[in-house]
């Protein structure tokens, strides 16, 4: 009988071992640095990976054609906090969804699509800001 009561302790100290250890690996996951991104959106399954995942970045963009709203990808994006003479981040071949985590600030963000430009100025938060870029 004792040895069983060994066991179950052994047991127990192993199973609050591997909890703190999934506890600790599951908030190293939840924590995005500054410049961090998550790119994508393509198909059903990745678009709800990336849902569940956004929480974590505080802009989101989406990229679309203006008249039918078709999402669009391969684009080139720069960002830029106001004040700064160079941009804070640039990613190439991106959407339809681009998240990205950005300390709060006054941005710029330019986004090219097939040698059209736009342009687009933005206020970030703590929270997540949402922002959909059209292409004529």
């Amino acid at each position: 009988m004792r040895i069983w009561k060994k066991l179950l302790s052994v047991l127990a100290v192993l199973c609050m071992a591997s909890s703190a250890a999934l506890a600790a690996e599951m908030s190293e996951l939840s924590y995005v640095e500054p410049g961090g991104y998550l790119s994508g959106g393509v198909g059903i399954d990745n678009r709800q990976a990336m849902r569940e995942r956004g929480k974590h970045y505080n802009l989101h963009l989406a990229f679309a054609q203006a008249r039918t709203g078709e999402y669009l990808t391969g684009l080139s994006v720069s960002i830029r906090r106001q004040g700064h003479k160079e941009a804070d981040a640039h990613y190439t071949d991106v959407g339809p969804w681009l998240y990205v985590r950005l300390h709060p600030g006054h941005y710029r963000i330019r986004a090219e699509y097939r040698g059209k430009t736009r342009v687009l100025n933005t206020d970030v938060g703590g929270k997540g800001v949402n922002h959909v870029m059209y292409w004529p």
